[in-house]
């Protein structure tokens, strides 16, 4: 079987006196994502920063899928957004999310990257008003640290086999407030917290507050990666099909229920 090709948004250092490797500039992001997608059966693809528009094109072409995984090292004060804590890897991201949205390509966006998708689409981005109930500290991912209700009806009620309350990890200090054009919100925190939100315009975008990856063991962490793979397959498979000229097959399904996005329609 053919593994599919995912591309994963990295971080970066400039170099500077208090980054990993003063002097040289690195792009990094935790292997765990990596190993989460050789693990659901793809092929990682560390995506750096590119420096022109046609590099980043080529590059996005070849993949079945893509995920914006979280923040690293960051050094916002409070108050800051996501444009202000790093402009650079900003404008990056959002290429990379407005790219992916524009051609249906599978999209995962994992706690910052959740909130990227988001603020793509129109939404917006605040603090959490208590940070400790949002973020575990020192506490390991696969210690589960809050409780998440699914939506029923929802790509992630289905995924966590119709169980609409699961366990989830939390490392956040920010959390989505306007949701984005097109979305709804697939789950949420006891506070109201939007912990997940998916596209039903699209046939696989998904955005989570918290981290999958860092929870290897736990079954429905592990779906999310085996599903997400899966819409990467269908997309190699459609993008071969339009390559050699033959007409693709598409099933138009009505929204979910509790999809609330006045009438548009789930492709797959």
């Amino acid at each position: 079987m053919v593994r599919p090709l995912i591309g994963i948004s990295c971080a970066a250092d400039v170099g500077e006196g208090d980054d990993l490797i003063p002097g040289r500039g690195l792009f990094f992001v935790p292997r765990d994502y990596a190993t989460a997608i050789e693990r659901a059966g793809g092929t990682p693809l560390l995506l750096p920063f590119f420096s022109d528009q046609e590099g980043l094109a080529n590059a996005l072409s070849r993949l079945d899928g893509l995920l914006i995984s979280g923040g690293t090292r960051t050094r916002a004060t409070r108050g800051q957004g996501l444009r202000e804590q790093d402009p650079v890897r900003y404008t990056q991201d959002s290429l990379l999310v407005a790219w992916a949205l524009s051609a249906d390509l599978p999209l995962l966006g994992i706690c910052r990257g959740h909130q990227m998708i988001n603020e793509v689409m129109g939404g917006t981005t605040v603090w959490c008003r208590d940070e400790t109930s949002h973020h575990q500290g020192d506490l390991p991912g696969n210690k589960p640290y809050h409780e998440i209700s699914i939506a029923a009806g929802t790509r992630l009620w289905e995924i966590a086999g119709e169980r609409e309350r699961i366990m989830v990890n939390s490392f956040h200090r920010q959390r989505v407030a306007r949701l984005g054009e097109g979305l709804v919100v697939a789950a949420r925190a006891p506070d109201g917290t939007v912990e997940a939100v998916e596209s039903p315009c699209h046939r696989f975008v998904m955005g989570l507050q918290f981290h999958p990856e860092r929870a290897p063991e736990d079954p429905v962490m592990v779906e999310i990666f085996l599903a997400f793979l899966a819409a990467g397959r269908a997309y190699r498979r459609r993008r071969r099909a339009r390559a050699a000229g033959r007409p693709e097959r598409r099933r138009i399904l009505k929204p979910r229920a509790g999809d609330k996005s006045k009438g548009r329609r789930r492709l797959r």
